[in-house]
């Protein structure tokens, strides 16, 4: 099995491989047509036309330009794939203001700067604390985390606001 994919961006490896005008040039950077068994067909030379055959015994290398970087919303794509919910917004060029996050049942995936792709985020559960509250002598109020909590406080899990108190008897 050849470790090149059709596609891939090849540069000439071996030099003691005896060249003519069909053969592979050292310097030259070729995408792989097709692929089989000990040999590659690379297809024409990037830059100019070359003439292309089978090569066999030939030894490349991966261009620079072809070693694959992961695509810009893969850990969307994976999480996507395994069942997570995906959200998108978008933007048109000309304003800076994002639009509002929407899930997105068949996400489109586009890698244009006006697009942007998130895992939903799960909502943040309500933080509840208690306290005994008690009036001091000037009249103030106080809370201590000390003695028999006498109020509930909930604060609302994604801003940190406060949602709701209740006296406890």
């Amino acid at each position: 099995m050849s470790k090149f994919k059709v596609g891939d961006k090849v540069r000439y490896l071996h030099d003691n491989y005896e060249r003519d005008k069909n053969g592979p040039q050292k310097d030259y950077v070729y995408e792989v047509s097709a692929v089989r068994e000990g040999g590659l067909y690379p297809g024409i030379h990037l830059k100019e036309f070359h003439p292309a055959q089978w090569w066999y015994g030939v030894r490349f290398e991966l261009a620079e330009e072809s070693k694959t970087k992961p695509h810009k919303w893969a850990k969307e794509i994976k999480a996507w794939a395994d069942g997570a919910m995906i959200e998108v917004r978008s933007r048109y060029p000309s304003l800076r203001e994002w639009k509002q996050w929407e899930v997105s049942e068949t996400p489109a995936w586009l890698i244009h700067d006006e697009f942007e792709y998130r895992i939903k985020p799960e909502k943040k559960a309500d933080v509840v604390r208690t306290h005994r509250v008690y009036i001091n002598e000037d009249g103030g109020a106080s809370t201590s985390s000390n003695g028999i909590a006498n109020t509930k406080f909930t604060f609302d899990g994604e801003t940190g606001k406060l949602k709701a108190v209740q006296l406890l008897s």
